[in-house]
């Protein structure tokens, strides 16, 4: 690896090689070395070892110019030579860093900015205020309150632009929050290659081959006396299926028509419910008897409250 502190140096004479060797052998390695004419060689080595280089070729028939050191040691040296400037730089950076924190001034907009005065109150609450810093977990306190203390407000947004904190306040009706489902079941027949309950009772597991219709998580958990309780599942499975399509024609391009309809009826039938995800990990056609028939493997990741 090259040291970060380098000088680099220009040598001349006869064979100048040769004057590579005779650094390695007093322990002083080389880096970059390049041949620029005839009798000329460039190289570099560390920085602690330059004093050396001198001492070596001293009273010798080579001739050894110093031209220039690494981007690093400049940027070393150029700090010892005005330590005030790189301070006051150092300062005015922590400065702005601090000052982009800020919070100079709150605005509230929306439909519901009429709460304008009491949400800088919540805001506060939080910790959120003129002159102070601004934080995401304050924010997320600030939105969670500013939703518990309006009823009639179905959105609230807290973000932070420059030094300004931009409440979002939007009145409608709250919506109803959808029933849990109590059970997790299979959209087709295939294998469980991944099953992860965090509440709820499996019902199937990994390497299972399961058909479709199939309970794979069910709602419930075993209390301390051995009773079953109903609760909602919380799981993500992940399936391994195939899917079988078919549709008149033959060709080549009939072929490539078919496999995209496939694709496309296989989302439409099976991306739906509990189904977030779906990948095509193989498909294959043939044609029999003017019809092309499309098989796919594909993987399902479904999803309930997980």
């Amino acid at each position: 690896m090259k040291p970060l502190f380098r000088d680099s140096f220009c040598i001349e004479g006869l064979s100048p090689h040769r004057a590579l060797d005779r650094l390695a052998r007093r322990g002083v390695r080389v880096f970059d070395a390049c041949k620029t004419g005839p009798a000329r060689l460039n190289f570099a080595v560390s920085a602690k070892d330059a004093e050396k280089v001198f001492a070596i070729f001293a009273g010798s028939c080579y001739t050894v110019t110093k031209t220039g050191s690494s981007r690093a040691k400049r940027l070393v040296a150029a700090v010892r030579r005005r330590p005030g400037f790189v301070c006051g730089a150092a300062l005015f950076l922590a400065l702005s860093f601090a000052a982009d924190g800020l919070v100079l001034r709150v605005d509230v907009t929306g439909s519901a900015a009429r709460y304008a005065a009491r949400a800088e109150e919540v805001l506060a609450e939080a910790g959120i205020g003129v002159f102070s810093f601004y934080s995401e977990e304050a924010a997320g306190r600030a939105r969670s309150r500013l939703l518990a203390e309006f009823a009639d407000v179905a959105f609230a947004e807290v973000e932070k632009s420059g030094c300004v904190v931009r409440v979002t306040l939007e009145a409608g009706e709250i919506a109803e929050v959808p029933a849990r489902k109590s059970e997790l079941r299979a959209p087709a027949s295939g294998e469980v290659e991944e099953l992860t309950v965090l509440r709820g009772e499996a019902c199937a597991e990994e390497g299972q081959q399961v058909a479709a219709g199939d309970v794979l998580v069910l709602g419930r958990v075993a209390g301390a006396d051995g009773a079953y309780k109903e609760t909602f599942v919380s799981a993500r499975c992940v399936l391994r299926c195939g899917y079988a399509f078919t549709v008149a024609g033959g060709g080549e391009e009939a072929v490539r028509r078919a496999l995209a309809a496939a694709r496309l009826s296989a989302e439409r039938d099976l991306l739906q419910g509990d189904a977030a995800e779906l990948t095509v990990l193989e498909e294959h056609a043939a044609e029999q008897g003017g019809a092309i028939a499309v098989t796919l493997v594909l993987r399902l990741v479904l999803a309930v409250s997980y």
